[in-house]
Formats: C-alpha cells, structure tokens, sequence
C-alpha cells in the first residue's frame, strides 16, 4: 500500500471509527440523555493522537478531537504521513445532528496535492441510520452484525461496510495488558479490526489494525 494510498483510506476510517466507538457500539441502555435546550454547553468527548505503524515502522500521525453539544457534535482530525521518501497532509471535519444526521463534512488535502471534499446533505441526501443492535446482558455488551453504507466524497464512490462486536482479547496498551471489545470492520473486501474500552471509559478506540497491509494505527 502506497503512502498516499494509505493515507487517503486512513482518514475516513479513522475518524468514523472513532465515532462508532461513541454511537454503533452504544448499548441502548446506556443511551445518552439530551441536554436541555437553550444549553449551550460543550463537552469534549474525546481527544488525543494515534501512531500510524507500516510493518512495525512509525510512519505518521493522526491527531482528533472530538466535542459534543445540544445541538451538534464536531469530530476533527489532522494526519501527517513520512515514508522518506513520500509525504501525506490531511485534514477534515465532520458534523453531526443529536439524531446521526450528517449535517456537513470537509476534507483537504495539502501534500502531496491540494483538493478539497464537501459533503452538505440536502433533502434529496439519503440518509441512513446506524442502529447500535446492542444490548448489555450477563455484565456483557452482545452485538449482531450490522450493515451499511460509506460514502468515500474524494473519490466520489459509495461503498458498503459491515460491523461486529467479536467478544474480548487482551492487549498490551501503553506496556500495559489490558481487556478489550474487539470489533471487526469489513468495508468492500478490506478487514478492520478495532479495540475498545469499556463503557466506564466512554467507548474509546485504543488500536486498529489492517492484517493485510501490515497497519496498526494506535493511541499515544
């Protein structure tokens, strides 16, 4: 895999994937309650950076932020990737409705090219609702397969991925072990696998991995 292939695939993946860790794999329990309205206030629900590794090598950066309000919730993401010989720049912002909505997403590019991506739905947009299909059981979280679409708006094609909750493993985090949700992405033929905390720790996406290019993106 190319850097700017890699880098062009990384960051939507990226950035949903650290979305679902706080929507898709939600159990309806624990469902969030909206804030009143005229609240203005905004809590951040996650930020940090996450190690972009090819073949055990370091070769970039992705840094997010992630802040929720009464009204919208913005998702941010900055990646910088460094091959030696091949540089990648990108940067994008997505914003959410409290109801899933997509209310406006943007991407650009610096290096090796300039582009720029908007996605604005309209009411032609067809908008599609990801049902968590989660439920806490036995002080466990069980989830079914889940099914959609994904829109790539560089590359101007939609595609289809599917979701699941593949049980627990243990990890080493930070030179720590520690137990994760263990999920499994597959988006048109490529396999993902995310590790994520707990409820207690709101949800986090901890590592990912594509076994079959060698990449592991994990959080600093």
């Amino acid at each position: 895999m190319t850097i700017t292939k890699l880098a062009r695939f990384f960051m939507p993946i990226a950035l949903a994937a650290v979305c679902i860790s706080a929507t898709a794999i939600t159990p309806r329990s624990a469902d969030q309650k909206k804030a009143p309205k005229g609240s203005a206030k905004t809590e951040v629900v996650d930020a940090g950076s996450f190690g972009i590794f090819v073949n055990g090598k370091r070769i970039g950066t992705e840094t997010f932020h992630i802040e929720q309000s009464s009204d919208v919730s913005i998702a941010t993401s900055t990646i910088k990737v460094d091959e030696g010989t091949s540089k990648a720049e990108q940067s994008s912002e997505m914003r959410i409705e409290p109801n899933g909505n997509l209310r406006l997403y943007t991407w650009h590019s610096t290096v090796p090219i300039k582009e720029e991506s908007i996605v604005e739905p309209n009411e032609e947009f067809l908008v599609e609702h990801l049902a968590s299909g989660c439920d806490w059981k036995d002080n466990q979280l069980h989830c079914g397969r889940t099914a959609f679409g994904v829109l790539c708006p560089r590359q101007h094609v939609s595609g289809n991925a599917t979701i699941e909750l593949a049980g627990r493993e243990k990890i080493t985090v930070k030179g720590v072990p520690k137990e994760l949700n263990k999920v499994k992405l597959d988006s048109d033929g490529v396999q993902w696998l995310l590790w994520i905390t707990d409820e207690d720790e709101r949800f986090k996406v901890m590592k990912m991995a594509v076994p079959a290019s060698n990449v592991e993106i994990i959080r600093d």
